[in-house]
């Protein structure tokens, strides 16, 4: 797996839905996965993702948590700890990519020598 995107989430709604879609269109063509780390979200979200996740070749993991125990540090080691990625990037449920080549572009960053970590537009 090369690449691990976590996006932390809790009632997500419409926005994440529309963040997975544009995911979803990423030109990327090495293997990698979207790992949702959700704090007990209520709507609908969740299964909309999975629908359209279903219709992809990209794996989709869901990590659930106690929406008490959510903290933006912890929560998010927590989800880079089950990932498989090589690289991994980081999302908030509400950042869409600026366009289809945002993940190859963010990857890109990484072919330079001695580089730690790399920020891309949303």
């Amino acid at each position: 797996m090369k690449v691990s995107v976590i996006i932390p989430t809790c009632n997500g709604g419409n926005i994440l839905v529309e963040a997975i879609k544009s995911l979803i269109e990423q030109q990327f063509s090495q293997k990698w996965e979207i790992v949702l780390i959700d704090s007990e979200s209520t709507d609908v979200s969740l299964s909309k993702i999975s629908t359209l996740i279903s219709k992809s070749s990209i794996k989709l993991k869901v990590i659930s948590i106690n929406r008490k125990n959510f903290r933006h540090g912890t929560t998010r080691n927590q989800a880079i700890s089950q990932c498989s990625g090589e690289f991994i990037a980081l999302l908030t449920q509400d950042s869409i990519p600026t366009d289809k080549y945002w993940l190859q572009q963010l990857i890109n960053g990484f072919d330079r020598d001695e580089v730690a970590g790399v920020f891309g537009e949303h």
